[in-house]
């Protein structure tokens, strides 16, 4: 029963989740059934491997109804029934962590049952959590909203006018969380709806009251001033928007760094991802002030653990440190960074990802024979090291004027790209310009000794307007470095 439901949930579970469950099922309160604590008590000992020998049906079924004639729907009910016991713990565990909301739905209680005494005190409770959270995010706002609401109704309906402050701060509060959501869902929608044109499909979504907020906030900046969560997402918004604002980005810069601290690990990694997109388009539009900025960036991210999920570190964020790094020339940094980090990589693609970066950084301080080896010794399924594997190694075959071999690669790689399916109509076109681009300048490179250097001005001027044109290009630092280094030779 390996696939059933119940089983695939149980096994994510960690030991100790595994345990409070056992002693959620176990409380006369949430369930009554003996045989579902039965039947967790041999699930427990089987957690999380639960091989499939021991997780036969016949065999659950005698371990937990003992000589009952075997009963497929009877067992089938019983996993269904426990099943939904463990939805209904993780809603109790959800409800535990999130002790502010408890706090005031308490109040909410009290107030409407005329317990005035006991809300007095619950509420100094409430307002002590609220001010020890100091995470920003939009449910710190909605918080102090529901908070202020309660007090100001127990207040009123006590006959105590006396602090009417508290309502308009309430109504603030609510502002707020509304701003920020409706500036982050904006966002969400910007960025899902940049996807879908990568995939040639449109969506078109509408931004209602977004320009007055905006409009707003501009012409009310400075009465957020102590109030980063609202400044951080607006500068956010702005910098998604017009990527030609570059003062606003730099607020943003700033502002993340004075407060970074204040924000969840997911939304603290989601904030720098969204410095690191600013900067990447500035590259990408050939702004290279930007390299050493996202590579600082990314070393911040690396140091205070915004790059880690649950201990793992993501193998395109340590290909996008490694790419960065080798770009600056910090050679020395990224061979320590490999060597130290690789580790961290997923262990389905670690082997890959380490032998790919090496080749890359062996790649950059000219040891062609290093990178060559081990590029030919991995097997890479995954479609895009497969695709940046090949794109190194026509950059390896070019440096080292191969030239059959790189002839032979090229027209190779024309033939993957036309029969793998899983590469994208953009991705395909992306890598096509780079081999056809760089087919074009090893022509030009090698007629360069018996063309007139007028003619072969001409093209290579059509092909940097080619190259221009073509937008987003793998390798395309490298490229370029490769048409100035023929411009000097021969031109």
């Amino acid at each position: 029963m390996k696939d059933a439901s119940l089983i695939k949930i149980l096994t994510s579970l960690s030991t100790k989740e595994c345990n409070k469950f056992v002693l959620f099922v176990q409380s006369p309160y949430f369930n009554k059934d003996e045989y579902i604590v039965r039947l967790l008590k041999y699930l427990k000992k089987l957690h999380p491997a639960f091989k499939e020998a021991t997780i036969e049906k016949t065999l659950i079924f005698k371990k937990v109804f003992k000589n009952e004639p075997f009963d497929y729907l009877k067992l089938r009910r019983l996993f269904s029934a426990t099943l939904k016991l463990l939805e209904q713990f993780f809603l109790s565990e959800y409800q535990q962590e999130r002790k502010i909301d408890s706090q005031i739905d308490l109040l909410s209680t009290l107030k409407d049952r005329g317990i005035d005494k006991r809300f007095h005190k619950n509420h100094l409770k409430a307002q002590a959590l609220i001010d020890d959270n100091q995470l920003i995010n939009s449910q710190s706002y909605l918080n102090q909203y529901n908070y202020l609401y309660q007090l100001d109704e127990w207040l009123v309906e006590s006959g105590d006018f006396g602090k009417p402050e508290l309502l308009q701060n309430a109504i603030d509060n609510l502002d707020r969380f509304y701003v920020l959501e409706k500036l982050n869902r904006s966002m969400v929608m910007l960025n899902r709806r940049t996807i879908l044109q990568t995939r040639s499909k449109d969506q078109h979504f509408t931004y209602p009251l977004i320009d007055q907020i905006l409009a707003y906030l501009e012409q009310n900046e400075a009465l957020f001033k102590d109030d980063p969560g609202v400044l951080i997402y607006y500068k956010r918004y702005i910098s998604l928007i017009n990527q030609n604002d570059e003062e606003s980005y730099f607020d943003l810069c700033k502002l993340v760094e004075e407060n970074i601290e204040r924000f969840s690990i997911k939304n603290g990694r989601s904030l720098y991802f969204s410095l690191l997109n600013y900067a990447a388009e500035k590259i990408n539009n050939g702004n290279s002030s930007f390299f050493k900025h996202s590579f600082e960036i990314q070393k911040k991210m690396l140091a205070k653990g915004f790059l880690l999920q649950n201990g793992v570190l993501p193998d395109l964020s340590f290909r996008n440190l490694v790419t960065s790094a080798l770009a600056l020339k910090e050679f020395k940094w990224t061979l320590q960074f490999i060597e130290d980090y690789h580790k961290l990589l997923p262990k389905n693609i670690r082997a890959n990802a380490y032998n790919y970066n090496l080749a890359n950084y062996y790649c950059e301080v000219n040891e062609y024979d290093k990178a060559q080896n081990l590029l030919w010794n991995v097997e890479y399924k995954n479609v895009m090291y497969n695709l940046n594997a090949k794109a190194m190694l026509l950059h390896i075959f070019y440096e080292t004027k191969a030239e059959e071999a790189l002839d032979s690669h090229i027209s190779a790689f024309k033939v993957y790209l036309m029969r793998n399916k899983k590469i994208t109509n953009e991705r395909y076109k992306r890598y096509y310009n780079l081999f056809r681009f760089t087919a074009t300048l090893h022509k030009i490179r090698m007629e360069a000794t018996f063309t007139p250097k007028k003619e072969s001005r001409v093209r290579m001027d059509k092909l940097k307007e080619k190259i221009e044109k073509s937008g987003r290009l793998p390798f395309k630092r490298w490229l370029n470095s490769q048409i100035q280094l023929v411009e000097k030779k021969h031109f």
